[in-house]
């Protein structure tokens, strides 16, 4: 059963909260805002996208991908605990994974364009029954790796197998390779902007500044007249 005094009650919040943090400091609130929602963003974004970049069929891709998303999971929670806490050191992994997920996303994203421009010129020039194929192009082993790891599952496939393979499939090859680079791009964007706010919040931690000032609310009672 409720207590009168409890319905009468009046609590005074002295700023708006943040995710359940408070923060007096309008700049640091804007800043601490954009920079949580933009890593939850980023999470929910890679993990939409993550059968996707799956149907490469590439075993480094996959491994960069895997990492991505631990790399998701702890950014938005390491941001949190730094904020709250007010903890420069998890501020530094905050900003430090950030960091680290733009050199990831960069470098998939480069991994990706090599692979696309590969697959068309090893179609275009590497017919293995043609003997005048031109220099870089796969070896036995080569075609191998290609048909086992990178673009199918052809175990004990030929070169000519694994060519006339590639050469059926290059437009559902580049059209994955092409979605995937289209995910990869908006992260990379997501990434930088989160870098960038979370560098803002480490620079005001490291030199002592608090962030979150939390206020323990003032609680007015008022009896009722008999």
């Amino acid at each position: 059963m409720r207590s009168p005094l409890s319905d009468e009650a009046e609590v005074e919040v002295s700023a708006p909260a943040v995710f359940g943090l408070v923060i007096s400091d309008d700049t640091s609130r804007v800043t601490t805002r954009r920079a949580l929602r933009c890593s939850l963003v980023l999470f929910v974004w890679y993990l939409i996208c993550l059968p996707v970049f799956f149907f490469t069929h590439n075993g480094l891709s996959n491994t960069l991908i895997g990492v991505g998303v631990v790399i998701s999971v702890i950014i938005p929670c390491s941001g949190y605990i730094s904020i709250k806490k007010n903890d420069k050191f998890a501020s530094c992994l905050f900003c430090g994974c950030s960091c680290a997920f733009v050199i990831l996303t960069a470098f998939i994203l480069l991994l990706l364009v090599l692979l696309l421009s590969s697959v068309h010129r090893e179609v275009r020039d590497c017919n293995p029954s043609d003997t005048n194929t031109v220099s870089g192009c796969p070896n036995a082993e080569s075609w191998k790796h290609l048909c086992t790891v990178t673009y199918a599952d052809m175990e004990d496939a030929t070169p000519q197998e694994c060519y006339d393979y590639l050469k059926e499939h290059l437009s559902t090859i580049s059209s994955v390779i092409i979605a995937c680079m289209l995910i990869a791009a908006p992260a990379l964007i997501l990434e930088l902007l989160c870098w960038w706010w979370s560098q803002k919040l480490y620079n005001k931690l490291r030199v002592g500044t608090l962030i979150h000032t939390p206020v323990y609310p003032e609680i007015t009672t008022s009896h009722r007249q008999p």
